[in-house]
């Protein structure tokens, strides 16, 4: 499925319904729930938190949000030991303020936006942009 930014607003306000729900506000927060896939109600959604080693080697929080029909939509990472967040997302249409540096087997744009901080507010204003577009 191509994903629309309709779509991208959709899946980004339901990444921040289940933050709010989960009461996940903070790195703390994340540490808490590592290894641990979540079911988004009635979808077949689901938001994921792991540690992954990134090619420089040093372990970054992921928390990726998955629709079956396009993969990983929208990821959120957070590297504290380097010093900063990244929002990776997938659409059909690039993302003011996002750099395009691939494509998925859909033809939606993998996009990167990478943030000088490496709190989760920073990640999250983010996702609140982003279901406002």
């Amino acid at each position: 499925m191509k994903i629309s930014i309709k779509n991208l607003g959709e899946f980004a306000e339901n990444f921040l319904a289940f933050l709010d729900r989960e009461r996940i506000k903070s790195n703390a927060d994340l540490e808490r729930k590592l290894g641990t896939t979540f079911h988004l109600g009635d979808s077949k959604d689901f938001v994921s938190i792991m540690l992954r080693q990134p090619s420089c080697g040093r372990s970054a929080y992921a928390v990726s949000y998955t629709n079956p029909g396009t993969g990983i939509a929208i990821e959120l990472r957070i590297n504290k030991q380097e010093g900063y967040s990244q929002v990776n997302l997938k659409s059909s249409q690039r993302i003011g303020g996002y750099s395009p540096f691939g494509s998925d087997v859909l033809g939606n744009l993998i996009q990167i936006k990478r943030l000088a901080h490496f709190d989760f507010s920073s990640v999250v204003k983010e996702l609140a942009d982003l279901r406002a577009s």
